[in-house]
């Protein structure tokens, strides 16, 4: 091949290895942003669990359902707890 053909071919060789490498880094940003998301919604549902499933049930127990001493007292000093002329 003259000198210039050859010239051509190894341009167009570099330039297929050049694109050839340009689409890898493409696939690699591309799965790499794939796995950003897919973290990023695991992450998501994980706290939406943590928050819904144990810290509201817990504030509830902690603070909406405390009763008044009196009523938890009569509650207890009943005929089907305890029974009222029995000492504790």
């Amino acid at each position: 091949m003259p000198k210039n053909e050859e010239d051509d071919y190894n341009e167009l060789e570099r330039l297929i290895n050049l694109e050839k490498q340009v689409n890898d880094a493409k696939e690699e940003e591309w799965k790499h942003q794939i796995l950003k998301w897919f973290s990023l919604f695991f992450v998501l549902v994980t706290f939406f669990s943590l928050i819904y499933f144990v810290l509201l049930p817990l504030l509830n127990v902690l603070f909406l359902s405390l009763k008044s001493a009196n009523e938890l007292a009569d509650l207890i000093i009943s005929p089907k707890f305890i029974p009222g002329d029995m000492s504790i």
